[in-house]
């Protein structure tokens, strides 16, 4: 393997949890919605909203940076409003 930021599990995921949020951004759909299609759709144990919010936005914030992925703007945004997921209560979700 090439020495490259991030192991293959983050380098693959990581994108496809960004572009959940893009998707998000673009057609108004709420997180629920995302994540229910993608656990009944995908068989995923989890939606990608969901996962992020328990990775933590932060983390998954510094995560995206080292592998080089794009930070979707509503990321950005709950990070800037302390909305960092489960571990602050409030992320894609509330809990």
């Amino acid at each position: 393997m090439p020495d490259v930021p991030g192991f293959v599990v983050n380098r693959l995921l990581f994108p496809y949890l960004f572009s959940a949020v893009v998707l998000l951004e673009e057609t108004g759909m709420d997180a629920e919605s995302i994540d229910t299609c993608m656990r009944l759709g995908a068989g995923h144990p989890m939606g990608p909203l969901a996962l992020l919010d328990l990775v933590g936005l932060d983390v998954s914030k510094a995560i995206g940076e080292t592998i080089g992925a794009q930070i979707p703007a509503r990321l950005e945004q709950l990070i800037d409003e302390q909305a960092l997921g489960r571990k602050s209560g409030r992320g894609f979700h509330d809990y």
